[in-house]
């Protein structure tokens, strides 16, 4: 080894976590737009990546901005997948079945059904596979 080196590591005399001089502490406006930006349209490589990039960071106020990014963008990762599966969740259950009056009764009467009164007693009731039966429940 030639004299004078110093292997990168923690037993370099520069530490990563520690800006150089002219640096600022905090992240420059150009990396968090990138991070943003990732965050916005790749919420999963993003959070992997802050998770990373804070495991090997030693600067406070970089770990807090590499924190917050991770938070952000799971919080997006999460709803970018919730609010479609509630989504569908609520168009799937607003759609029913409609059945048809027309033909006979193919399953006997859907459990539950409640009749429409038809006159002098009569009452339809959808049928569980379809069609409609009269029932006559008077007299």
């Amino acid at each position: 080894m030639a004299a004078g080196y110093q292997p990168p590591g923690p037993y370099s005399a520069f530490p990563s976590g520690y800006p150089l001089q002219g640096q600022s502490a905090d992240y420059g406006a150009g990396v968090k737009v990138a991070g943003i930006l990732l965050t916005v349209f790749v919420p999963w490589l993003a959070l992997i990546a802050a998770l990373v990039l804070r495991m090997s960071e030693a600067s406070a106020v970089r770990r807090a901005s590499l924190r917050s990014w991770a938070v952000l963008s799971g919080v997006w990762l999460a709803l970018s997948v919730l609010v479609p599966l509630i989504g569908f969740g609520v168009f799937a259950s607003s759609v029913q079945q409609q059945v048809s009056h027309n033909g006979p009764c193919i399953g006997g009467p859907a459990p539950g059904a409640t009749g429409t009164p038809v006159g002098h007693g009569n009452f339809r009731f959808d049928c569980a596979g379809g069609g409609s039966t009269i029932v006559h429940l008077g007299n």
